[in-house]
């Protein structure tokens, strides 16, 4: 793989075993239509192996020990790395929409499942399939970020709503926007304290 064209998103995971996973992408002329890589660093013999993808990664977490969920445009995808690098698309149900317009902007991983943020809602993945979390009094469903801290509250970035803080125990809603304060009604990361 001529590593020149190669351009390095956001996306970085690591293991217990000294591997680091990156999703990477490559406009090669005349594609119009970036070609997307999985790049695998193993810190601990030295070396790396590229894995040419049919998609560009947008955004990936650990679904377990030996797989990883990658979000790309058109969905979500089970990358599976053992024995060897599988890949198997993830049905996603009839909790959404039109699946070429659904993008997941984040996921998390909590003990109860993962969490994704999309231009659709907000997401919860558990073991009885896909789950719509309805925000009482929310004015947008376009999610960017979501959050989860150590007492179980939910914060959400909004695409023109401002922080969501949402408690999920009293289903209560409260909003943090320009009215409060924020120099912008659109919260595209959240970066917690510690």
């Amino acid at each position: 793989v001529d590593l020149k064209p190669l351009n390095f998103p956001k996306n970085m995971l690591s293991d217990s075993k000294g591997k680091i996973y990156t999703s990477a992408y490559a406009y090669t002329p005349p594609r119009i239509v970036p070609e997307g890589y999985l790049i695998v660093y193993d810190a601990i013999h030295g070396f790396e192996s590229y894995h040419k993808l049919p998609f560009r990664i947008e955004n990936m977490v650990w679904e377990s020990d030996t797989s990883i969920l990658a979000a790309v445009q058109s969905g979500l995808y089970r990358i599976g790395l053992m024995p060897r690098l599988h890949i198997s698309r993830v049905k996603l149900g009839n909790q959404i929409k039109e699946i070429r317009l659904f993008l997941i902007e984040k996921m998390t991983k909590t003990e109860d499942g993962i969490l994704m943020a999309t231009n659709q809602g907000l997401f919860r993945m558990g073991a009885s399939g896909l789950e719509r979390i309805v925000l009482p009094g929310a004015r947008t469903d376009y999610y960017f970020d979501v959050f989860r801290d150590s007492e179980g509250v939910l914060w959400i970035g909004t695409h023109g709503d401002g922080l969501y803080r949402y408690d999920p125990k009293k289903d209560q809603l409260k909003r943090f926007n320009q009215k409060s304060g924020f120099k912008s009604d659109v919260v595209v990361t959240i970066v917690p304290k510690d």
